[in-house]
């Protein structure tokens, strides 16, 4: 396969906090624009369906494309860690290990065995890639194709119709990895290999779209209407934006998907979404696609010679012909000899050229081919199946449809459905460019004489339009004999067209007849269609039928039984007078089969239903049925008993029905009135006045003729003050105030530094569960003593007062510097010495060194004071002011095809903090693969919500903090405000601005 004809799938990894936190790929490549014409037929051709049981097994060859480096060490990866990452990707696919329970997808993956020559090999090549241009310095971009098919040409593991390849580069710039539909590699990021990537990106290469597939970066959710044609073309999948994320509350399993409206689900667990720390499961759908592709599209894997060590077997397709004679079969990707066989083994070759020309054939046969390489043993043998099947006697020319109006865009058949002939996606005359089809060769049924089969013919775009079927029935060419006319609409105009057909005893048999079915706006004949001059002429298609003998004489309709039962119980019936089967419908003719068997016991009844049965002996079913008729009696229950409650104005009651066994239907009137609701308990809307509910018992569909009531008393007395006052969570900036809340009641906090005059107040805060309520109280003063008290609103207009006042002190940051300190006379000893200093030394060190606040400097002993060779080491303090944050304005950017805005942020006072805290520190925990990982990272901060909106972990020093920004998509509302959080992590400091707001 051309793999340049395939479209890629990137799944990249951008380097912001917000994509670590989520490990959330972002698709660089516009898929829908960048079809290209191979493989937009691939994406739209109807899969071939593969057995559901039969585990396929697919080599795969790791190619790491290292600079040098010894195997284990940078990005040669150890052979032990590729195999991890095998078994891991095999227990994905397997629903084994960690995803045991879920969706096997009966697909496995096995490191080649066998190289192009059938040679034994190890299924890992490790190629030293230095010497690609640029590849060492820059690594590979996810649109590089240059670079990469100079990294391949390293090696000789490029046939991909035999093997996929996972080829790992040192960097991947915009990627954590991308694969091309069907194409048979992976390109991964060998420093950013992390759980579930190969799995998501062996998706893609198995034929499998993202599931937010369609939802233009997240703007819109994808369309749905036709879920196997539109989005990620599968159906048990629900559309969903590319940002929903597992993780964010707000997307949990049963919050409401704005794209479905119904609940989350599983859906972001799967591993075709952005949500890497939930992935684990495939879809049954995704599962049927992946494995439909594999034997559409890449059979070659299912039997490759990089498992067999035998050449891999040539691809050839099953053949039908209409009647009897010779037929020509043609295999391909075979590059050595073909040998076609009569047999699945032993026998002599028939030939040995691509294409072999079978004998005059009467039935149905099977060959076998094979691929004989230069240096591999013969492969095993594909069969090639050949279907004959019946032809229906040649027409004369006289008789193929003609139409009068031409070809139409209003008039097709949709579908037609006879026996086992399913037609569906059928388009209009214009559209196939056609107004009739002669079909009889691929499309076929067979039917018994003496039986009766259900058709229906749906008119396309539901025009309304007649319609006729013939039948051949003694095979002469026409349709010109009596009874040949099996359905005529007698001039009515229908959108969809149903009846049955009776096939005649006295009929030509086992052979072919034309079926010919014809819909038209204007009445037609058997070889013609009218139409209509302005909209055009209708359309005829022509099957084959082949009718066996009828064995059939009819026995007598069995006598059925009635009975009456109580609703809500089951009914038994039982059909006499019959020595074959029974079959049970539901109309006296017609209708729906409802069982096969005798007796038949119904679903439970509330009403009184009429059942019909036939009888069939020797497969030849009674032409009328009898009946029976189930009564159903109704006895009513008593009335339930209902509580009464009392509550606050304000406030929901929940009333209680006791004594039913059944359903409870609560009301607001005794007698009749309004349907409040159905179950049991109810809990009323927010009340201000007394009310009185009832509720009635409903058993077997029998409701009690009384109704229990309960009254609601509401008290309208004075809302109490909250109580139980606490604080805990205490930080330099921020504390969080408890108190015991009711359900229901909402509730304010007011704070203030000691001595001060104006409060400050928090929003509502709404408490659903009577308990302990909290909120956390941000951006405080250091050191402080806050005075803070809480009201409740107990209803609309009913609030209590302030609570007495509660006094918090906030933490004080204690800077880890002391004063500087000069050691200039004597010997020392040899120790540690820290903090802010400035200490004259020797050589022991370096001359002018800066040192992180807090980190120890070791003295050698003989250290001594020697004015001829001064050195000086400054250990730089600690910052004394927090971060003044300032907004400086936005600009835009088009990344990946999408329009984003950008939000500029500067700390004005950068100069006092110490550029040493930007220095990089690779003892401290890397970000990415990111070299230079400063000391102090930075963090940026929706005020209101909390929600991290971006971050910054390789500034170089303090000035780099008047750079700062933040993006969203061009579209979407920025935060109304944000901070900042200068992260010290060696000294486990934190610096906080005050909020700044975003105009």
């Amino acid at each position: 396969m051309n793999t340049r004809i395939l479209f890629f799938v990137l799944a990249l990894f951008i380097g912001s906090l917000n994509a670590i936190a989520q490990n959330s790929p972002i698709c660089g490549v516009n898929e829908l624009t960048k079809l290209e014409v191979n493989a937009r037929k691939m994406a739209s051709t109807q899969l071939t369906a593969a057995d559901p049981n039969t585990v396929f097994t697919l080599p795969v060859v790791f190619v790491v494309y290292h600079l040098g480096e010894s195997v284990g060490t940078g990005s040669n990866l150890s052979d032990a860690k590729l195999n991890d990452e095998l078994a891991k990707l095999n227990d994905a696919f397997r629903a084994r290990g960690a995803f045991a329970g879920l969706n096997d997808t009966k697909i496995q993956f096995e490191l080649a065995k066998y190289d192009a020559n059938c040679a034994s090999a190890s299924g890992i090549v490790r190629v030293n890639a230095s010497g690609v241009a640029g590849y060492a310095a820059n690594g590979l971009n996810n649109s590089d194709n240059t670079t990469l098919q100079a990294l391949r040409a390293l090696h000789s593991w490029n046939n991909r119709d035999e093997y996929i390849t996972i080829e790992l580069v040192h960097k991947l710039n915009g990627a954590a990895g991308y694969a091309g539909y069907l194409s048979g590699y992976l390109v991964i990021d060998a420093q950013a290999y992390w759980y579930g990537l190969t799995a998501h990106e062996m998706g893609h290469c198995l034929n499998l779209r993202h599931t937010f597939e369609g939802d233009n970066g997240g703007s819109q959710c994808p369309p749905n209407t036709d879920p196997e044609n539109q989005g990620d073309l599968i159906s048990d999948t629900d559309p969903h934006k590319t940002g929903d994320f597992c993780l964010d509350a707000a997307k949990s399993e049963t919050s409401i998907n704005e794209c479905s409206g119904v609940a989350f689900g599983k859906l972001l667990r799967n591993f075709m979404s952005y949500n890497g720390p939930c992935w684990d499961r495939f879809t049954p759908k995704q599962i049927e696609r992946m494995r439909n592709s594999l034997v559409s599209f890449r059979s070659q894997w299912l039997a490759s010679k990089a498992l067999t060590g035998l050449t891999s077997p040539p691809v050839a397709s099953a053949v039908e012909r209409c009647g009897s004679g010779t037929v020509t079969l043609t295999a391909s990707a075979c590059s050595g000899t073909y040998n076609w066989y009569s047999s699945a083994s032993g026998g002599s070759s028939l030939g040995t050229s691509a294409t072999y020309t079978t004998p005059n054939l009467t039935a149905n046969t099977t060959y076998y081919v094979s691929c004989t390489g230069s240096s591999c043993p013969e492969s095993g043998r594909t069969p090639v199946a050949i279907t004959i099947k019946p032809a229906a006697i040649a027409q004369p020319s006289s008789c193929i449809p003609t139409a009068t109006n031409g070809l139409s865009t209003y008039f097709g058949i949709s579908s037609f459905s006879f026996s086992t002939i399913a037609r569906t996606g059928g388009q209009s005359s214009l559209a196939i460019g056609s107004n009739y089809s002669d079909l009889s060769c691929s499309v076929s049924t067979t039917v018994q004489a003496g039986n009766t089969y259900p058709f229906t013919i749906s008119s396309l775009f539901g025009n309304t339009v007649i319609a006729k079927i013939f039948i051949d029935y003694n095979s002469n060419g026409n349709f010109d004999d009596i009874g040949e006319l099996v359905y005529n609409s007698n001039g009515n105009y229908l959108a969809t067209h149903t009846g049955t057909i009776v096939v005649p005893t006295n009929t030509t048999v086992n052979t072919g007849l034309r079926m010919r079915v014809m819909i038209d706006p204007f009445n037609m004949t058997s070889c013609s269609l009218p139409g209509l001059s302005q909209y055009g002429s209708g359309r005829a298609e022509d099957f084959a039928v082949t009718i066996t003998p009828s064995t059939c004489t009819p026995p007598a309709a069995p006598t059925v039984n009635s009975v009456s039962i109580n609703s809500g119980l089951t009914a038994t019936l039982t059909a006499s007078n019959c020595t074959g089967s029974v079959k049970w419908y539901d109309q006296q003719t017609g209708g729906t089969l409802l069982y096969t068997g005798n007796p038949y016991t119904t679903n439970a009844l509330i009403a009184n239903v009429t059942y019909y049965a036939s009888c069939i002996v020797n497969n030849c079913e009674s032409t009328s049925r009898g009946s029976g008729t189930v009564t159903v009696n109704c006895t009513p229950p008593a009335a339930p008993t209902v509580n009464s409650v009392s509550i606050n104005s304000g406030l929901t009651a929940t009333l209680t029905a006791s004594n039913c066994t059944g359903s409870v239907k609560w009301y607001d009137q005794q007698t009749g009135g309004t349907l409040l609701f159905t179950g049991n308990p109810y809990t009323t809307n927010a009340l201000t006045a007394n009310v009185t509910y009832y509720a009635s018992c409903t058993v077997n569909n029998c409701e009690s003729t009384t109704r229990g009531s309960g009254t609601v008393t509401v008290s309208t007395g004075a809302c109490a003050v909250p109580t139980g006052m606490q604080w805990s969570d205490r930080t330099t900036q921020s504390f969080r105030p408890r108190w015991q809340g009711i359900a229901g009641y909402n509730y304010v906090v007011r704070y203030r530094i000691q001595g001060s005059a104006a409060w400050t107040e928090t929003a509502i805060i709404p408490c659903t569960l009577t308990g302990g309520v909290s909120t956390t109280l941000l951006n405080l003063a250091t050191g402080r003593t806050y005075e803070w008290q809480v009201k409740a609103i107990c209803s609309i207009g009913n609030e209590s007062a302030y609570s007495v006042s509660t006094l918090s002190t906030i933490d004080t940051a204690s800077p880890p510097c002391t004063s500087t300190l000069t050691h200039s006379t004597a010997t020392l000893s040899a120790g540690v010495y820290q903090a802010s200093q400035t200490i004259a030394s020797q050589a022991n060190v370096v001359n002018n060194t800066k040192y992180f606040a807090g980190q120890s400097v070791l003295l050698q002993p003989g250290f001594k004071v020697n004015s001829t060779q001064p050195f000086t080491v400054n250990i730089e303090g600690c910052p004394t002011q927090a971060p003044a944050l300032q907004f400086t304005g936005t600009s835009t950017f088009t990344a990946n095809g999408q329009n984003y805005t950008s939000y500029g942020l500067s700390v004005s006072n950068f100069s006092v903090f110490p550029n040493s805290l930007f220095a990089a520190a690779p003892t401290l925990p890397l970000c990415g693969t990111a070299t230079n990982t400063a000391r102090t990272w930075v963090y940026v901060y929706d005020a209101t919500t909390g929600q991290l909106l971006s971050y910054f972990c390789t500034l170089s020093n303090a000035a780099s903090m008047t750079g700062l920004a933040f993006s969203r998509v061009t579209g979407i509302p920025a935060p109304t405000s944000v901070y900042v959080d200068i992260y010290d992590r060696f000294l486990n400091l934190h610096y906080v601005s005050t909020a700044v707001t975003i105009p």
